[in-house]
């Protein structure tokens, strides 16, 4: 899953620090990622609860610190707001 890149550095860096990371994800483009097993709803509700977890997982020490731009926060809450929240935890606090 490209959009679980960033989750994948960011544990490996946290959990295992002696190891020094790289993570690839294919050259694809977002209109070509949602496939027939996970269409295009499914896969904007799996983004914005990943990119929900790059901040509380951070903050609970399970994860290291990643930047993220804040326009992309923002554009993350809207769709959230949009009812993109199915994997989504209903307060920061990861609960």
């Amino acid at each position: 899953k490209p959009y679980m890149a960033k989750r994948v550095w960011a544990t490996g860096t946290r959990q295992w620090g002696e190891v020094k990371w790289y993570v690839s994800v294919p050259a694809l483009s977002f209109e070509d990622y949602p496939l027939e097993v996970t269409p295009l709803e499914s896969t904007i509700h799996l983004m914005t609860g990943d990119l929900q977890r790059l901040r509380v997982y951070a903050q609970k020490g399970f994860q290291a610190p990643v930047e993220v731009p804040e326009a992309i926060w923002e554009t993350n809450e809207r769709l959230i707001r949009d009812g993109y929240d199915r994997y989504v935890f209903q307060n920061e606090t990861g609960k």
